[in-house]
């Protein structure tokens, strides 16, 4: 199964630990946000994995996928500038969304079941399944 992480925003709301390290490598218990993600992805199906990023961190991702996930099938979608939310997911090779996706951002920390919600999408014959929680004050969420 395939997954799209979308990963190239500034992180503004975290200045300025995101002027030095782009939000989805900031570490929670030394591992990078997106490092739980990616497991997650990987635990439940989803190995084929696209990540978009903005060219300035290029070098930063390409480490952290050296590191953390060297053999799996993990390639960056690099753009100069970030482009809005979606558009990153246009621009990803011909062909690809041959079959359902899982779209997350890259600055996520969640617990789901995957697998589950996959099911439910697939039983639906849905176009689009989105996943949320309800929470007492969505203002902190941007």
């Amino acid at each position: 199964m395939k997954g799209f992480i979308l990963a190239g925003g500034n992180g503004t709301r975290l200045y300025p630990i995101t002027l030095e390290t782009p939000k989805p490598l900031v570490t929670v218990h030394n591992v990078p946000v997106l490092s739980y993600l990616v497991d997650l992805y990987l635990n439940n199906g989803v190995d084929d994995i696209r990540i978009n990023i903005q060219q300035k961190h290029s070098q930063n991702f390409e480490k952290w996928r050296n590191d953390c996930f060297p053999n799996k099938n993990i390639k960056f979608i690099i753009e100069p500038e970030p482009s809005g939310t979606f558009a990153p997911l246009t621009k990803t090779e011909q062909g690809w969304f041959s079959e359902t996706i899982v779209v997350s951002n890259g600055d996520e920390l969640k617990e789901l079941d995957l697998k589950k919600m996959i099911d439910w999408h697939n039983q639906h014959n849905g176009l689009a399944t989105i996943g949320l929680i309800k929470v007492e004050n969505a203002k902190s969420y941007g």
